[in-house]
């Protein structure tokens, strides 16, 4: 299977605004993107791999796309990707957003018989999410909630916003035990946690 030390260098090779490999490569990268040395030779080396700003300049540089030269998706995959991402709601987008940074290699779900909307892959750990979007009003949410399916998380993806700020968050909930129907939980801010007056339900922790 390619790694990402393989794309980098691959990429390298097809770049003409980069030197040839022994003639300041790894010195020309480093100063471009402000990192050591030493970092830029893991990369190479296949030790590591950048974080994700990193990973994007790393990627602007070399005039490639981020997505092939983060999980290594083909053209016609990280294309497709880009159309499943436009198709699903912002709360799925900002969940895949948050597992990205978290170090997951990240795919949507397109079987029709599998419940979850995103399967994550990190550190030998496989976890299947579905996502279930909604807005907080006075700390207040609604959440309609379907039969779950064995395996898949369920993710309560909660969009914060005031007039007061200009930035948009969420939450990311853990909705494990919630019922199947309409149900309203409330965020206490204490815990920051959201409740149903029974049950807690914590922030996402995978």
């Amino acid at each position: 299977m390619e790694q990402f030390k393989d794309r980098l260098q691959e990429s390298c090779n097809a770049c003409v605004d980069i030197p040839d490999y022994g003639h300041g490569r790894q010195v020309y990268i480093s100063k471009a993107l402000n990192v050591s040395q030493e970092g830029v030779r893991k990369w190479f080396a296949g030790d590591c791999k950048p974080r994700t700003a990193a990973m994007k300049k790393l990627a602007a540089l070399l005039k490639v796309d981020y997505a092939w030269l983060s999980i290594g998706s083909s053209l016609l995959e990280t294309t497709k990707f880009r159309e499943v991402a436009k198709q699903q709601d912002a709360g799925v987008y900002a969940l895949t957003s948050y597992l990205l940074m978290s170090g997951y290699t990240v795919a949507f779900t397109e079987d029709p018989q599998d419940s979850s909307d995103i399967t994550a892959f990190a550190n030998g750990k496989l976890v299947k999410l579905a996502a279930k979007t909604a807005a907080s009003t006075a700390g207040k949410v609604v959440i309609k909630t379907s039969k779950p399916q064995a395996g898949v998380l369920t993710v309560g993806c909660i969009f914060k916003s005031s007039p007061e700020e200009a930035a948009i968050a969420y939450d990311f909930i853990d909705l494990t035990g919630l019922r199947h129907d309409a149900e309203s939980i409330t965020l206490k801010t204490k815990n920051n946690c959201y409740t149903n007056g029974k049950e807690i339900f914590h922030p996402l922790n995978i």
